[in-house]
Protein backbone atom coordinates (compact mmCIF):
# COMPACT_ATOMS: atom_id res chain seq x y z
CA UNK A 1 0.00 0.00 0.00
CA UNK A 2 1.16 3.51 -0.83
CA UNK A 3 0.17 4.80 2.58
CA UNK A 4 2.19 2.12 4.44
CA UNK A 5 5.36 3.15 6.23
CA UNK A 6 8.49 2.33 4.22
CA UNK A 7 10.46 -0.63 5.53
CA UNK A 8 13.43 0.19 7.72
CA UNK A 9 16.87 -0.82 6.54
CA UNK A 10 19.34 -1.53 9.28
CA UNK A 11 22.73 -3.05 9.90
CA UNK A 12 22.65 -6.61 11.24
CA UNK A 13 25.25 -8.86 12.83
CA UNK A 14 26.06 -12.49 13.59
CA UNK A 15 22.95 -12.79 15.74
CA UNK A 16 20.93 -12.80 12.51
CA UNK A 17 22.78 -15.73 10.90
CA UNK A 18 19.71 -18.00 11.00
CA UNK A 19 17.60 -15.49 9.07
CA UNK A 20 20.41 -14.96 6.55
CA UNK A 21 20.77 -18.71 6.00
CA UNK A 22 17.00 -19.01 5.58
CA UNK A 23 17.03 -16.31 2.87
CA UNK A 24 19.97 -17.83 1.00
CA UNK A 25 18.41 -21.30 1.25
CA UNK A 26 15.08 -20.03 -0.13
CA UNK A 27 16.97 -18.58 -3.08
CA UNK A 28 18.76 -21.90 -3.70
CA UNK A 29 22.14 -20.38 -2.88
CA UNK A 30 25.02 -22.50 -1.63
CA UNK A 31 26.23 -20.15 1.14
CA UNK A 32 27.12 -21.34 4.63
CA UNK A 33 27.39 -19.66 8.00
CA UNK A 34 31.14 -19.28 7.33
CA UNK A 35 30.38 -17.34 4.13
CA UNK A 36 28.06 -14.96 5.97
CA UNK A 37 30.62 -14.59 8.78
CA UNK A 38 33.15 -13.11 6.35
CA UNK A 39 30.72 -10.25 5.70
CA UNK A 40 29.82 -9.82 9.38
CA UNK A 41 33.49 -9.80 10.42
CA UNK A 42 35.08 -7.74 7.65
CA UNK A 43 32.20 -5.89 6.02
CA UNK A 44 28.71 -4.63 6.66
CA UNK A 45 25.44 -6.52 6.25
CA UNK A 46 22.17 -4.64 5.92
CA UNK A 47 18.66 -6.07 6.13
CA UNK A 48 15.00 -5.30 5.99
CA UNK A 49 12.89 -7.19 8.50
CA UNK A 50 9.16 -7.76 8.47
CA UNK A 51 6.83 -6.89 11.32
CA UNK A 52 7.42 -10.37 12.74
CA UNK A 53 11.19 -9.78 12.77
CA UNK A 54 11.90 -12.28 9.97
CA UNK A 55 14.38 -11.03 7.39
CA UNK A 56 12.79 -9.95 4.11
CA UNK A 57 15.95 -8.83 2.30
CA UNK A 58 19.70 -8.50 2.76
CA UNK A 59 22.64 -6.83 1.10
CA UNK A 60 26.30 -6.79 2.12
CA UNK A 61 29.36 -4.68 1.38
CA UNK A 62 32.90 -6.01 1.79
CA UNK A 63 35.63 -3.38 1.27
CA UNK A 64 38.79 -4.30 -0.61
CA UNK A 65 40.81 -1.20 0.20
CA UNK A 66 39.70 2.43 0.10
CA UNK A 67 38.47 2.53 -3.50
CA UNK A 68 36.68 -0.75 -4.21
CA UNK A 69 34.14 -2.97 -2.47
CA UNK A 70 32.24 -6.14 -3.22
CA UNK A 71 28.46 -5.83 -3.03
CA UNK A 72 27.00 -9.25 -2.37
CA UNK A 73 24.46 -11.30 -0.47
CA UNK A 74 21.67 -9.32 -2.15
CA UNK A 75 18.67 -11.49 -1.39
CA UNK A 76 14.94 -10.93 -1.22
CA UNK A 77 12.41 -13.33 0.26
CA UNK A 78 9.94 -14.50 -2.41
CA UNK A 79 7.67 -11.41 -2.50
CA UNK A 80 6.38 -11.34 -6.04
CA UNK A 81 9.42 -9.72 -7.63
CA UNK A 82 9.98 -10.37 -11.31
CA UNK A 83 13.56 -11.27 -12.31
CA UNK A 84 15.23 -8.65 -14.46
CA UNK A 85 17.87 -11.00 -15.81
CA UNK A 86 18.84 -14.62 -15.34
CA UNK A 87 21.72 -16.19 -13.52
CA UNK A 88 23.47 -19.31 -14.69
CA UNK A 89 24.84 -21.58 -11.99
CA UNK A 90 27.08 -24.43 -13.07
CA UNK A 91 27.13 -27.69 -11.18
CA UNK A 92 28.84 -30.96 -11.93
CA UNK A 93 30.68 -33.94 -10.57
CA UNK A 94 34.42 -33.77 -9.90
CA UNK A 95 36.96 -36.42 -10.69
CA UNK A 96 37.39 -35.65 -14.38
CA UNK A 97 40.51 -36.40 -16.37
CA UNK A 98 43.30 -34.30 -14.84
CA UNK A 99 46.26 -36.30 -16.10
CA UNK A 100 47.57 -33.46 -18.26
CA UNK A 101 47.31 -30.82 -15.54
CA UNK A 102 48.48 -33.01 -12.67
CA UNK A 103 52.14 -32.27 -13.30
CA UNK A 104 51.53 -28.55 -13.75
CA UNK A 105 49.41 -27.84 -10.66
CA UNK A 106 49.93 -28.67 -7.01
CA UNK A 107 47.99 -28.23 -3.78
CA UNK A 108 48.38 -24.77 -2.28
CA UNK A 109 50.05 -24.37 1.09
CA UNK A 110 50.16 -21.54 3.60
CA UNK A 111 53.51 -20.53 2.07
CA UNK A 112 51.69 -19.79 -1.22
CA UNK A 113 49.42 -17.14 0.28
CA UNK A 114 51.71 -14.14 -0.46
CA UNK A 115 51.98 -15.15 -4.15
CA UNK A 116 48.22 -15.80 -4.31
CA UNK A 117 47.53 -12.35 -2.84
CA UNK A 118 49.91 -10.71 -5.32
CA UNK A 119 48.30 -12.42 -8.35
CA UNK A 120 44.82 -11.58 -7.10
CA UNK A 121 45.70 -7.94 -6.41
CA UNK A 122 47.18 -7.61 -9.89
CA UNK A 123 44.06 -9.11 -11.49
CA UNK A 124 41.50 -7.19 -9.41
CA UNK A 125 43.35 -3.94 -8.98
CA UNK A 126 42.76 -4.00 -5.21
CA UNK A 127 43.92 -6.12 -2.31
CA UNK A 128 41.46 -8.49 -0.70
CA UNK A 129 43.74 -10.19 1.79
CA UNK A 130 41.03 -10.68 4.43
CA UNK A 131 38.70 -12.51 2.06
CA UNK A 132 41.38 -14.69 0.47
CA UNK A 133 42.94 -15.47 3.82
CA UNK A 134 39.56 -16.70 5.08
CA UNK A 135 38.97 -18.74 1.92
CA UNK A 136 42.46 -20.24 2.01
CA UNK A 137 41.92 -21.25 5.62
CA UNK A 138 38.49 -22.80 5.06
CA UNK A 139 39.85 -26.34 5.12
CA UNK A 140 39.26 -27.33 1.51
CA UNK A 141 41.51 -27.60 -1.47
CA UNK A 142 43.31 -24.80 -3.18
CA UNK A 143 45.71 -25.26 -6.06
CA UNK A 144 48.50 -23.19 -7.57
CA UNK A 145 49.98 -23.49 -11.01
CA UNK A 146 53.55 -24.75 -10.73
CA UNK A 147 54.97 -21.89 -12.76
CA UNK A 148 53.29 -19.27 -10.53
CA UNK A 149 50.80 -18.10 -13.16
CA UNK A 150 47.58 -18.83 -11.30
CA UNK A 151 45.60 -20.23 -8.40
CA UNK A 152 42.16 -21.53 -7.55
CA UNK A 153 40.53 -21.77 -4.13
CA UNK A 154 37.48 -23.72 -3.02
CA UNK A 155 35.37 -23.97 0.10
CA UNK A 156 32.51 -26.08 1.40
CA UNK A 157 29.04 -24.93 0.48
CA UNK A 158 25.59 -25.75 1.83
CA UNK A 159 24.96 -28.35 -0.89
CA UNK A 160 28.23 -28.55 -2.88
CA UNK A 161 31.85 -27.42 -2.92
CA UNK A 162 32.15 -23.85 -4.17
CA UNK A 163 35.00 -23.15 -6.57
CA UNK A 164 36.59 -19.73 -6.85
CA UNK A 165 38.16 -17.40 -7.11
CA UNK A 166 40.27 -18.67 -9.99
CA UNK A 167 42.92 -16.24 -11.19
CA UNK A 168 45.40 -17.00 -13.97
CA UNK A 169 47.62 -14.90 -16.19
CA UNK A 170 46.83 -16.99 -19.28
CA UNK A 171 44.16 -19.32 -20.66
CA UNK A 172 46.33 -22.45 -20.43
CA UNK A 173 46.98 -21.99 -16.70
CA UNK A 174 43.27 -21.32 -16.11
CA UNK A 175 42.33 -24.53 -17.93
CA UNK A 176 44.89 -26.52 -15.94
CA UNK A 177 43.58 -25.17 -12.65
Amino acid sequence: PIDAAPPKVGRIGPGHITGCLNLSGQAGWNQTAADWSVFFDAGTVFAIAGEDGALLATGAVLPHGPDIAWISMVLVRPLGFVPWFGLTRWQGQGGGDVRGAAGRCRPATADDLPAILALDTQALGAARATLLGRLAGSGTAGFVHGDGTGFVLSRPGRTATQIGPLVATNDAAAADL
